[in-house]
């Protein structure tokens, strides 16, 4: 019984690691995000890169307070 769960399993592995690779190459993915991407107008295209743009300066500006905090602990320290 757990030889066959075994196979079953590995068969089972084989078979969606073989159908994902095949379901990628007909989807086109880096095609569609293209097309999508030329779709869009410039205001559209700038909200989207402000919008990233403003989560990851926050992420960089709250980083660099921790790390100034830190050194300021350590220059106390020390």
């Amino acid at each position: 019984e757990q030889q066959v769960r075994d196979g079953i399993s590995r068969l089972y592995g084989e078979v969606v690691r073989s159908g994902v690779s095949a379901l990628i190459r007909q989807l086109d993915v880096s095609g569609m995000i293209e097309t999508k991407i030329n779709e869009m107008s410039v205001e559209e295209m700038e909200d989207l890169v402000m919008t990233v743009m403003k989560k990851e300066l926050r992420l960089i500006v709250n980083l660099g307070g921790v790390i100034g905090f830190l050194l300021g602990m350590v220059n106390l320290l020390f």
